[in-house]
């Protein structure tokens, strides 16, 4: 069975200049959930990050997400 490897946004990044990731609720082989807080209405949200780890990579520097390698990355492109 191939291990998963799911990097997810650091906490107290902040996105659209409006919600703050407080924190990962769940991650897997297909995306990653996050509890947030949407500062102009102090409200909590949660986000689902579709990035299925077949298709697409996180530059850990950078934070962007890219295509994978292959087939799952020509399957990103046309999707």
């Amino acid at each position: 069975e191939q291990e998963t490897l799911v990097y997810p946004l650091a906490n107290n990044t902040v996105l659209q200049d409006k919600y703050k990731i407080l924190n990962v609720l769940n991650a897997g082989g297909f995306g990653i959930t996050y509890l947030a807080l949407d500062n102009p209405h102090s409200r909590y949200v949660v986000i689902k990050e579709c990035m299925p780890d077949a298709y697409a990579f996180r530059d850990m520097e950078t934070g962007f997400v890219h295509p994978g390698d292959g087939q799952g990355a020509l399957n990103l492109g046309e999707g």
